[in-house]
């Protein structure tokens, strides 16, 4: 759902008296991934969710401590905790368009209240993210850290009740997260999930960052130009013929594609010979390829473009995918089952973040270092 959900001109806006904003995603927006933070997003976002920053957000640890024991758990120093979370800090920004229209909504009589799950000092530094006559705007900004209760523990909702009177059945609840939003539900309030149809804000996440979605290593260090080969493709943004002309030069007796542009480290991948076979079969390359028969793993790019290879393969590549369901795995591998079950007609869920992203999934491992 979107702002015009709670805009004070609808005609089901008459009858509430008070609305209850999160703070944290709704009204102002912040980046896990940063350059300078020390963490990847995915461990960020992992810790957000653990037992032991909960405790922290309600008070019931202090930050040392909770930087001490989230980086005992996750593996990594504390000293990177406390970096990531300060750069995280950096990145808050307020929604100027929510914030217009939380001021149309007062302007129009509503009670407005802020409801975040957040410990005391990440309080102290996110009240200096908005202007005084913005936080104005609010008759009062609950926290966690100061109710010790977070969402969505019903306990955090009643003690929002006992200290504004509001009635339940008389205000709105706007949050992004589901849970948060049903216990809302549970008291009689009319809960809004702000985040509304996930596929509708991953496209919007996509669209809002076409060609700047760039490569990222597990130690967060992002990649534009960092492989050049002269004369052949820039491997993270050029064009391909030029390397796939120089990658056939470079088969086995076999004629299976080796992996590296050197005659002296013969070594077959399945990947890389797949990718050889699926450009002949778009029509990319002029070149053959050895007999189908010596294919040893045949993705779903390769069905898709040849109807004889669908034919043959395609109920065995169809219970190979069926044995993958459920299995564990990063967005990535779960985006390339989704779209390989489509093309033998099977469907699958996805993961996704709160903001339409999905976590970090790794194409590939570089060098000896395996980033």
């Amino acid at each position: 759902m979107g702002h015009r959900d709670i805009a004070p001109n609808s005609t089901k806006s008459k009858r509430y008296t008070a609305v209850v904003f999160d703070l944290g995603d709704v009204l102002f927006t912040w980046s896990p991934s940063t350059p300078k933070s020390p963490l990847p997003a995915k461990t960020l976002r992992n810790i957000l969710r653990s037992f032991h920053w909960f405790e922290y957000e309600k008070g019931n640890l202090t930050e040392e401590e909770a930087y001490s024991v989230v980086a005992q758990e996750f593996s990594v120093a504390a000293a990177d905790v406390k970096g990531a979370f300060e750069a995280a800090r950096d990145s808050l920004q307020s929604n100027p368009k929510l914030l217009e229209v939380i001021r149309e909504l007062r302007e129009s009589g509503l009670a407005i209240y802020a409801m975040s799950n957040i410990s005391a000092p990440d309080w102290a530094v996110l009240s200096t993210k908005a202007t005084p006559e913005e936080w104005a705007l609010f008759d009062h900004a609950f926290t966690s850290a100061a109710a010790r209760e977070r969402k969505p523990n019903i306990g955090f909702y009643k003690h929002v009740i006992e200290e504004t009177g509001i009635d339940p059945s008389r205000t709105i609840f706007v949050d992004d997260k589901l849970e948060n939003v049903l216990s809302a539900r549970s008291f009689g309030m009319h809960g809004i999930n702000l985040c509304g149809d996930p596929t509708v804000r991953g496209s919007k996440f996509l669209a809002s960052h076409k060609k700047n979605l760039t490569s990222v290593t597990s130690n967060n260090v992002e990649l534009s130009e960092y492989v050049k080969h002269p004369g052949q493709f820039n491997f993270f943004q050029s064009g391909g013929h030029k390397v796939m002309d120089e990658m056939l030069k470079y088969r086995n007796s076999d004629g299976i594609i080796q992996v590296y542009f050197d005659h002296s480290r013969p070594r077959i991948g399945a990947t890389t010979f797949t990718q050889i076979s699926n450009n002949q079969f778009a029509n990319i390359c002029s070149y053959k390829i050895p007999s189908l028969r010596e294919l040893l793993v045949l993705p779903f790019r390769l069905l898709h473009n040849s109807p004889e290879v669908r034919q043959r393969l395609g109920p065995t590549f169809k219970d190979r995918i069926m044995e993958r369901f459920g299995a564990e795995a990063d967005s990535l591998s779960l985006a390339a089952r989704i779209i390989a079950a489509t093309v033998v007609d099977l469907t699958l869920l996805s993961l996704q973040c709160e903001d339409g992203s999905w976590d970090n999934g790794w194409f590939y491992k570089y060098g000896a270092l395996e980033y």
